[in-house]
């Protein structure tokens, strides 16, 4: 097959723009998402979702366990007064868009703050 013509190479950029778009689709969903950790102002750590485990995070008069698990992000535990975070439940991809703090978990009274955030891995 001998491609000269102007329309050959129309559809050969074509498809491989369309390789590349579904590339980046289908790889940002595929698990590329990230949990940000914030205390106060300052990200504490980030962590893939894929990567299942329990981050503690103690400060002096306060202490809170966030729990990555099956695709997922909760707050377990906390010495809060109100225990709002932890009846915020899991964060996850697909119900981000419908929680009331999207995609986010707040302690407002330790000043710790989960975000699930789209990204890619290290």
């Amino acid at each position: 097959m001998k491609l000269t013509g102007k329309k050959d190479m129309l559809i050969i950029g074509g498809a491989l723009l369309l390789c590349a778009v579904a590339y980046l689709l289908f790889g940002a969903l595929k698990g590329g998402d990230r949990v940000k950790i914030y205390v106060g102002d300052e990200l504490y750590k980030e962590i893939s979702l894929r990567e299942d485990q329990t981050v503690i995070i103690e400060q002096q008069d306060c202490k809170n366990v966030i729990c990555i698990e099956n695709g997922g992000v909760f707050m377990q535990e906390s010495t809060c007064r109100n225990q709002d975070c932890i009846e915020q439940g899991t964060v996850t991809p697909e119900n981000a868009g419908s929680r009331a703090l999207g995609n986010w978990i707040i302690c407002l009274p330790n000043k710790v703050s989960v975000e699930l955030a789209p990204g890619k891995q290290p």
